[in-house]
């Protein structure tokens, strides 16, 4: 008998660990090969993108040299400069603006300063001739006096590409690429410079345009480090890559470095901004010597997701089943010494308890799908083209860019939640007066809602309306998984227009970073006891179109319902002390009850164990209807199990009592001093509570 218990425990042993180490070897190959692939893949599209971002450089220097070249052979007459900017700025839509500034008395003898500046100004082109400042001036910084290294760079160091300025005369921030011309008849004479501005607003959108995910973003910077693109724009132009240390992580400044350099590569750090692990993947701009950095996150651990999540636990629990079997190996289980049974029931209990903390670390961030975040403009055009492609006749559509900003936030119960903060809209003047201006909330419930105008006022192009609101909305939450439930908040925008096709579209360039770990539109001091926020992003669901009995909505068969959605987490440590320990406690208690049962006994001993067991089963019976009134769940939660089960092993110990008491000569009372019941009482236990644990997390 013994022999084969023990060749039964090395068969066991060998067959769980080669299992385990298959299955551990297979799904981090499989996690390195996919690592691999969506590395190469980003590498090409910072290349890719380096690549563009060059091509657009070297035409606006093509631009610049181009007309440096006819002007300096004479065959652009100066009489015809007007003609060739506006042709050169109609050909090229990246290009903000051209001059040419001449030196002093170079254009005519009449012209001490003379330039011919044909710029961007909306979606027509304005001129400016002659001179609205001295450009000659010695470049200075003094507060209040003109930029002008623009003009002297270029005419003493020959073509180059300027830093980022605030300009003068044009009163916009300028990227500028000037180069020198000549006199025809004296080639070895500087006559003026010529200079291409190109757009910074341009920039932006092809670094927007870029099929970065999620949460990704890209940066670039000219060789001193300023920055020409940034998810912060409050850093555009203004920051820096290589300043005090604090703005911009060590990584990303070596990665800047490297780019500057004329290198390309990647470098793996933890972003700050959305608190994930990247890559820096760093490319040079060969054009203009500047630099390009993408950050990307890397292919989400594999334990963050459901699939990764089950592959883990059972590499774990058969890796465990395997060490169990060696444990008995080695302490000849087989032979049945108490202090072995004793060992392998404390430490198969304490194997089954890690499994089960081990399986509430990787679920903690298991990524639960509540919507996918659009963090770009090339994610809400895609909406937005979905949208007009299922039209089912032509008719005008409006995208009215919505934004919103969280000041207040609570939970009444576990199907509403009560939201107050600011809510704007942006309206083009080309979207007609008589289309409603405003907002709904669909989920609204109490009729004590606040909608209020706080502003409206004209800004350039467009009218900016803000509101006031505090609104009861009606949710979804599943406290289930108590105390590791999440309550993600879905907040609907619906326009107030009912029959013309206005689509809301969320306002982004009204958030300053727009990585969802970062919680844009909400504030950092918005706190809810026992919670912690973790996201905040919009999102579409494409939904099916409502004729709402309005004939003209009939042709839109579907419409994309915008939500602004805020992930929140529970803080587990709170309800782990008031309900969880007590538990244990209680538990810890019926052992040390069921240890002092050593068989026979008088009534009044029994007595009085049966008044030790009733008060312990008070104790679970209040902390186990707080918890129900405290979360006020319907079914039954993740830890109300823990309850569940202790009411089943108090009725085990009360029949143990029992038979104990009245019937020593069953095998269970007489083996070793009622050994079974101890030996099985832990293992029982904390099995219960893994097999509850993977049924409710895992396998579900």
């Amino acid at each position: 008998m013994q022999t084969r218990t023990r060749r039964a425990l090395w068969f066991l042993f060998a067959v769980c660990f080669v299992t385990a180490a298959g299955l551990a070897w297979d799904h981090l190959e499989g996690t390195r090969r996919a690592d691999r692939e969506l590395e190469a893949a980003a590498r090409a599209l910072a290349s890719k993108a380096a690549a563009s971002i060059d091509e657009r450089f070297r035409g606006a220097r093509a631009v610049a040299d181009g007309i440096v070249k006819d002007l300096s052979s004479g065959a652009l007459p100066y009489s015809d400069i007007e003609e060739r900017l506006r042709r050169e700025c109609e050909a090229r839509a990246d290009i903000d603006g051209v001059a040419v500034s001449f030196e002093p008395f170079a254009y005519g003898p009449a012209h001490r300063l003379y330039m011919e500046y044909v710029s961007r100004n909306g979606g027509t082109l304005s001129v400016l001739k002659g001179s609205t400042y001295d450009y000659t001036l010695p470049p200075s910084d003094a507060p209040g006096s003109p930029k002008t290294a623009w003009y002297h760079g270029p005419r003493t160091g020959g073509p180059m590409w300027n830093e980022p300025f605030l300009a003068t005369g044009a009163g916009r921030v300028l990227i500028e690429f000037g180069a020198p011309f000549f006199l025809k008849d004296n080639p070895s004479k500087v006559a003026g410079v010529v200079t291409v501005d190109f757009s910074l607003g341009d920039l932006q959108e092809m670094m927007a345009r870029l099929d970065l995910g999620d949460t990704g973003y890209g940066m670039a910077s000219t060789s001193k480090g300023t920055f020409l693109a940034h998810p912060d724009r409050a850093k555009v132009v203004h920051g820096s890559a290589f300043g005090d240390g604090e703005s911009v992580d060590p990584p990303l400044q070596e990665a800047f470095r490297r780019a500057l350099a004329g290198v390309s590569g990647v470098v793996d750090y933890k972003d700050p901004i959305t608190g994930l692990d990247v890559w820096a993947l760093y490319e040079p701009i060969p054009s203009t010597r500047w630099a390009l950095v993408l950050v990307l996150q890397k292919l989400e651990p594999a334990h963050r997701s459901l699939a990764g999540l089950r592959r883990w636990t059972t590499i774990a629990l058969v890796s465990a089943a395997s060490f169990l079997a060696l444990l008995g190996l080695g302490v000849r289980l087989e032979r049945g010494f108490t202090a072995a049974l004793w060992f392998m029931s404390l430490v198969s209990s304490a194997c089954a308890v890690a499994i089960i903390v081990l399986v509430w670390v990787l679920a903690w961030d298991v990524h639960r799908a509540h919507g996918v975040p659009v963090a770009s403009r090339v994610s809400v055009e895609r909406y937005v083209e979905r949208h007009r492609a299922s039209l089912t006749r032509a008719e005008t559509l409006y995208t009215v860019p919505t934004g919103i900003e969280i000041t207040a936030i609570k939970f009444p119960d576990a199907s509403t939640v009560v939201v107050g903060g600011r809510i704007w809209q942006r309206y083009a003047n080309s979207i007609p007066g008589d289309v409603t201006r405003g907002f709904v909330l669909p989920q609204h419930l109490s009729e004590e809602s606040i909608i209020e105008e706080l502003e409206r006022s004209r800004r350039g192009s467009e009218e900016v309306i803000v509101w006031r609101f505090v609104a009861t909305l009606q949710q979804s939450f599943n406290p289930m998984l108590f105390p590791f439930d999440r309550r993600d908040i879905a907040i609907l925008i619906h326009p107030a227009e009912l029959e013309a096709n206005v689509v809301l579209v969320p306002d982004l360039s009204s958030y300053r970073v727009l990585a969802t770990r970062a919680l844009p539109g909400l504030g950092r001091d918005r706190q809810i006891l026992n919670w912690r926020f973790q996201e905040c992003f919009f999102s579409y669901r494409m939904e099916a179109g409502s004729s709402l009995g309005l004939s003209v909505r009939e042709s839109r068969p579907t419409v994309p319902a915008l939500y602004f959605n805020i992930a929140a987490r529970r803080m587990y440590l709170g309800p782990f002390i008031a309900y969880l320990l007590p538990a244990l406690v209680a538990a810890a208690l019926a052992f040390a009850y069921l240890m002092t049962r050593r068989g026979g006994g008088t009534l009044e001993d029994l007595l009085s164990g049966l008044g030790y067991i009733a008060a312990l089963f008070f104790v679970v019976v209040v902390t186990h209807t707080a918890l129900r009134d405290n979360i006020g769940a319907v079914g039954i939660t993740y830890l109300e199990l823990v309850f569940i089960l202790l009411y089943v092993v108090v009725g085990l110990v009360v029949f143990d009592a029992f038979a104990v008491a009245n019937h020593p000569e069953w095998w269970m009372v007489r083996f070793r001093h009622h050994l079974p019941a101890k030996l099985l009482y832990w293992p029982v236990i904390s099995f219960s509570l893994l097999a509850a644990t993977l049924v409710v997390f895992v396998y579900a």
